[in-house]
């Protein structure tokens, strides 16, 4: 269907124009003919890159010039929305039923707000969490959402993430009755049975963009299914090099999926010289200038190196433990085609879209924190095949796995490639999110008694899938669990009363489950309760993602730790030697103290991305501890949890907590002006111009910048000098502070 024919206004009309549409895919085409620009709800299950999103932006663009009210778009990490964010981008061309620009907005942080702010725009991109977050403190502006889009549906079969987005469905279909939904993603088996939960017409297809082929190579040769048969020349006697070698002929790319980081870390290296002959000379130059920007873009520590080193052959390492910063350099050079070869933990095959020529998962096994090795699922399998193929550049995508012997290769090809995905499931009962859901429903009113409350769980996929009788049962025992918690309370008659500690609870986005041992933890704090002590609290509970336990070295530190250094600080009469827990804390204090990146990583073997992720979700949990202790009357505690989350935001001692609120000032450049002389935000308005540029990494217009900011007198020749001193990047960010995030 050609553009010009499609029945949608002029202005729709144009911004598929604008963005270089003319035609539609038959999927698209499809859902048009199905009813989705009619009001339709609809569960659109088809291949990756057969054009899901731009049906959600026709959709969101009709529905904001028909309707009218907003439209939210829901992904399950900030990478997508952030992606999704872009895409969407294009929307703010044409003119809201209001007759302004449409707005469109990326919400993914703050869990604890009214998010009042979202309210003067038509378009949010958001995340499951966010969004959920954002129902229980029910905004004005919610009823006014008229378009639900919701990506990657299939993740409600994920125990982490799936009762959230069921959750958010259910809800929504009671709060916003008139919305319409759309529901999307590639690997859905049971989709009828998801679109009737949702009430949605189906879109079901197979077609894609680039054909897949989908093979099994041993001993040098693939053998797809259907018969066909490739022979690849062995010139590295390796099976993995010959296989890397044939995904890079002819300006291909191969992405290769490893089970564990440091299997993606092995292999990358191991595949540089696959690369490295397949570069031109200005291709070999333009990643040396990327090698650089690895090494400059944050701090400096091993593991950047490693990647640095890697990036100059044309081939990268991909996985959670890698900076946000990295993991943008490496995906941005990879569709750029500069990365040839890119080695990746299965976690991206669910984020990002980094479609290859080839993609080859190169172990059928993952690693499972607290598990160890388990074999991947067909799904998992079906996510990463659905790489394979770029649209501009290949005429046929191929995804391999790669059998030892034969009856390997007949195991990989009946229970992969030939195998059917594994239907959709609940995780509702099996999640600690169950009581969370609970009690969120009486705190918001989505349900004022018993009664009520069962109503709202006869929506769930999980009354429809595993019946009454064992839905009630979960949620009676939840109820009791509240109840027992003082979170909320029952009368005779059915009626649920909401308690003030269960409605902040609610708020702060925390579980129960946390929330009543927080409460514990600060009634049987240590007899010294220091900074430390506060870590090592928010590391107990079961909100707080835990840094594995990895090995003696680390295990020797924590023990003496334990018992010897801080031992009167830290909780373990009652809770045992939790060396995960712990090592958590550990590196949490380590950060605090100013530690580098790389002195944690050589220490305790804390990668840089999962510090990352343990800096904030430990901000989180000490904002939740702080309303906690205010609830109980632990006011005496207050200043010293709040102390304690400012440093972690930041990374520094409490002696640089002033120097930090200023713009541009991270840990590294705060310790140097200390160092300097400069112990608070008045030292630097006092100080002039030339002597704080003087001070390593200031340079002139961020001196300008901080005597503006802390309200110190500008000469009028400093001005002038700071456009000829500023000479980099560099010299204004430094290697502590992003230059975006």
């Amino acid at each position: 269907m050609d553009v010009g024919e499609l029945p949608v206004s002029e202005e729709t009309k144009a911004l598929l124009r604008k963005i270089g549409i003319e035609k539609l895919y038959p999927p698209q085409s499809e859902a048009i003919r199905r009813g989705i620009l009619e009001g339709r709800n609809m569960v659109l299950s088809t291949p990756t890159a057969s054009g899901k999103t731009l049906v959600a932006l026709m959709l969101v663009a009709e529905r904001l010039l028909g309707v009218g009210g907003k439209a939210v778009y829901l992904v399950p990490l900030k990478a997508l929305a952030s992606e999704k964010f872009s895409e969407f981008k294009p929307l703010q061309s044409i003119k809201h039923k209001r007759g302004r620009q449409t707005r469109v907005v990326i919400s993914t942080g703050d869990y604890d707000s009214p998010a009042s702010e979202l309210e003067p725009y038509d378009v949010i991109i958001t995340t499951y969490e966010k969004m959920d977050s954002i129902l229980r403190h029910r905004p004005k502006w919610i009823g006014s959402v008229k378009t639900l889009v919701f990506d990657e549906v299939h993740l409600l079969d994920e125990a982490k993430r799936g009762p959230t987005l069921e959750m958010l469905i259910t809800w929504t279909k009671k709060l916003l009755p008139e919305s319409q939904i759309l529901a999307m993603s590639a690997t859905i088996p049971n989709d009828k049975e998801i679109a009737d939960w949702l009430g949605a017409e189906l879109v079901s297809m197979v077609w894609r963009p680039v054909p897949l082929l989908e093979g099994v190579y041993i001993e040098n040769s693939i053998t797809f299914d259907g018969g066909k048969k490739v022979e690849l020349e062995d010139v590295y006697g390796d099976s993995l090099m010959n296989l890397a070698a044939y995904s890079v002929e002819d300006n291909g790319q191969g992405l290769f999926f490893a089970p564990s980081r440091r299997s993606a870390v092995a292999t990358a290296r191991k595949l540089k010289p696959v690369s490295w002959l397949v570069l031109s000379n200005n291709e070999k130059e333009r990643l040396k200038n990327l090698s650089k920007e690895v090494l400059d873009v944050v701090e400096e520590t091993a593991l950047s190196r490693e990647l640095a080193e890697c990036v100059k052959f044309g081939v990268a390492f991909h996985h959670a433990g890698l900076a946000h910063a990295h993991r943008l350099l490496i995906e941005d050079a990879y569709r750029r085609r500069m990365i040839k070869i890119l080695v990746a933990t299965p976690t991206l095959a669910a984020g990002v879209n980094l479609p290859s020529r080839l993609v080859c998962p190169i172990s059928i096994y993952r690693y499972q924190l607290g598990i160890g090795s388990v074999e991947i699922t067909t799904r998992e399998y079906k996510q990463m095949a659905g790489r394979a193929g770029r649209p501009q550049y290949d005429d046929h995508g191929e995804a391999i796995l790669i059998a030892s012997d034969q009856e390997q290769f007949e195991y990989l090809m009946e229970r992969y490639i030939r195998g059917d995905i594994e239907p959709i499931r609940s995780k509702m009962d099996e999640s600690l999110y169950l009581s969370s859901a609970v009690l969120a429903t009486a705190a918001v009113k989505f349900a004022k008694d018993m009664v009520e409350m069962q109503e709202v769980f006869k929506r769930t996929l999980l009354y429809l899938q595993r019946g009454e009788k064992h839905v009630f049962r979960n949620l009676l025992r939840k109820l009791r669990f509240l109840e027992e918690g003082g979170a909320i309370e029952i009368n005779e008659g059915g009626v649920i009363s909401v308690t003030n500690l269960g409605r902040r609870i609610s708020e702060l986005y925390v579980t129960p489950e946390t929330a009543f041992e927080l409460r514990k933890l600060l009634e049987e704090r240590p007899r010294r309760f220091t900074s430390l002590s506060v870590l090592h609290m928010i590391c107990l509970t079961q909100d707080m993602p835990m840094l594995s336990y990895s090995g003696r070295r680390e295990g020797e530190r924590i023990q003496y730790l334990l018992e010897v250094e801080k031992a009167d600080e830290l909780y373990h009469e009652d809770t045992g030697w939790l060396f995960e827990q712990t090592k958590t804390a550990l590196a949490l204090y380590m950060w605090i103290n100013e530690e580098s990146e790389d002195s944690i990583l050589s220490t305790l073997n804390v990668e840089p991305g999962d510090l990352h992720t343990v800096v904030e979700s430990a901000q989180w949990l000490l904002y939740a501890s702080m309303e906690l202790a205010r609830i109980m009357g632990y006011n005496d505690l207050l200043k010293l949890i709040e102390i304690t989350r400012a440093r972690v935001k930041n990374g520094v001692k409490e002696e640089l907590l002033d120097l930090v609120k200023l713009s541009g000032i991270g840990r590294i450049r705060a310790r140097r002006l200390f160092r300097a002389g400069y112990r608070s935000v008045d030292d630097l308005a006092h100080a002039s111009v030339e002597d704080l540029s003087n001070v390593p990494s200031i340079g002139t217009k961020l001196a300008i910048s901080i005597k503006e900011q802390a309200g110190g007198l500008i000469k009028r020749r400093d001005l002038t000098k700071s456009d000829v001193l500023q000479t980099s990047v560099a010299d204004f960010v430094g290697p502590d502070d992003k230059v975006a995030d």
